[in-house]
């Protein structure tokens, strides 16, 4: 017995882009997403997802306000996950004290030069990305 409604099918996702969409800050659109998601080659959705789950933990330690961060399928779209996060560093670390970059670091132009400025150095001689 059809009542005239369409019940309205539910989309599938894979268990790689359910981790991908959990570990993701910003949670719009997740049907776009899922589109994006699968036009990246499958062999690239584990990366997908671990550069995600990076790429969130470097915009936590940097405070990151959420209306920055782009829409998950804007990221997938555009290629953002093939920027790899420097693991060795953690990313943003001071170059000094080796502090992560956070609460009271701040940004500073030095000869057209992006530079962390970390209060607890005295704020000079930081690393220059």
């Amino acid at each position: 017995m059809n009542s005239g409604k369409q019940a309205k099918n539910k989309t599938e996702y894979s268990p790689l882009f359910k981790e991908f969409y959990e570990a993701y800050p910003k949670k719009t659109a997740p049907d776009t997403a899922w589109k994006a998601f699968q036009a990246i080659p499958l062999q690239h959705h584990a990366i997908v997802v671990e550069r995600a789950k990076q790429h969130a933990d470097a915009w936590r330690r940097e405070d990151k306000d959420p209306k920055y961060i782009k829409h998950p399928a804007t990221w997938l779209n555009s290629g953002c996950w093939k920027v790899v996060i420097d693991k060795k560093t953690g990313l943003k670390d001071c170059a000094i004290c080796g502090e992560p970059y956070g609460v009271g670091h701040k940004f500073a132009m030095i000869k057209s030069k992006k530079v962390y400025k970390c209060p607890r150095c005295n704020w000079d001689d930081h690393k220059i990305i």
